[in-house]
């Protein structure tokens, strides 16, 4: 059990101009803004945490923020039990530790420094935790990419075009997998026309993917094709299956069969 007596682990973000004449004071800069740097290093903190206490929005891995006048200074707390969380993300940052941090820490730091060049300043981070040392994060200094994890190989993606054109010919194209869209990938002319009449059809592009290992994100894609049979949904190709084998399917639901091959889920 906690001591609640025990003073929690305090941290400091300390936000200075890198202009000569820009001073960065708390009522410059919006409370959305301000909301989404706390939220970075929050997100940072659990990155280090066990999954119970990284996925719980009501464990305070970090709190209690206070705004300091005079200069743009973020105050924020960590309760004891927590406070190795923050401390290691801080202490990785300040080793610029980029490969070896978590993935979600590494996001996280990204998007900080990306904060710190929107508002044109440097952030420098302390806390009264002894084993935590004092940094700066310089907005002319950028954060590497991380190549550790990243894979490279010919990928076959199904899924869906659901943008196609522009001055530079490109496609955007919805994958089945996750729903998510890959955003601008480069095709020729003649390819953007030939995918502006699949829109919204099932399709397979073919290509050269880099993607994360980590996250299974992919990074960048060079297509080189569509796949040149048109991609058929399961179901769909186990109906037919069904129709060639009439007497041996006879008594077999082609739902049911799908069923139990997804484990049971319809």
């Amino acid at each position: 059990m906690t001591d609640r007596n025990i003073r929690p682990a305090e941290f400091t973000m300390t936000f200075e101009s890198n202009q000569p004449t820009q001073e960065i004071k708390p009522n410059t800069i919006s409370i959305p803004v301000l909301i989404e740097a706390l939220k970075d290093m929050d997100r940072g903190a659990r990155a280090y945490a066990p999954s119970e206490i990284a996925k719980s929005k009501h464990i305070p891995v970090i709190s209690l923020v206070e705004v300091r006048f005079g200069s743009l200074e973020l105050h924020y707390y960590s309760p004891p039990e927590y406070a190795l969380y923050p401390a290691a993300f801080t202490n990785d940052l300040e080793r610029h530790n980029w490969d070896g941090m978590p993935p979600e820490a590494y996001e996280a730091a990204r998007e900080l420094h990306k904060f710190i060049v929107k508002i044109q300043a440097n952030l420098r981070i302390s806390s009264n935790m002894d084993n935590v040392s004092e940094f700066e994060m310089r907005a002319n200094d950028p954060i590497p990419k991380r190549e550790i994890g990243m894979v490279k190989g010919s990928l076959s993606l199904p899924g869906q075009i659901i943008q196609a054109g522009g001055a530079k010919p490109a496609i955007d194209f919805r994958l089945d997998a996750n729903n998510k869209i890959l955003h601008g990938v480069s095709v020729d002319a003649p390819t953007a026309r030939m995918a502006g009449e699949r829109l919204y059809m099932p399709t397979v592009i073919q290509g050269e993917a880099t993607w994360n290992a980590e996250t299974w994100a992919i990074e960048d894609f060079k297509f080189t094709g569509f796949l040149e049979r048109p991609y058929r949904p399961a179901s769909a190709a186990l109906s037919e299956l069904h129709e060639i084998l009439e007497d041996t399917w006879s008594n077999v639901s082609v739902e049911d069969f799908m069923s139990e091959t997804r484990g049971g889920t319809s």
